[in-house]
């Protein structure tokens, strides 16, 4: 039995794009109800999946 997802992808693309904006991780993360650690965890995975497809999400 898979878990459900809080988020969708494109919730999460949002919140990375709001902090990579320069709103502090502390607000991001105040505003979705998930911590600040969890944020960042989610933010590499994606990093990793996404690393040759969508560069421009996180700032390269």
């Amino acid at each position: 039995m898979n878990a459900k997802r809080r988020f969708s992808e494109a919730q999460i693309i949002d919140m990375i794009k709001e902090q990579e904006a320069g709103l502090p991780t502390a607000v991001v993360c105040c505003r979705s109800g998930i911590s600040p650690v969890e944020l960042l965890r989610v933010k590499a995975r994606l990093r990793r999946i996404f690393r040759d497809t969508r560069p421009q999400i996180f700032g390269r």
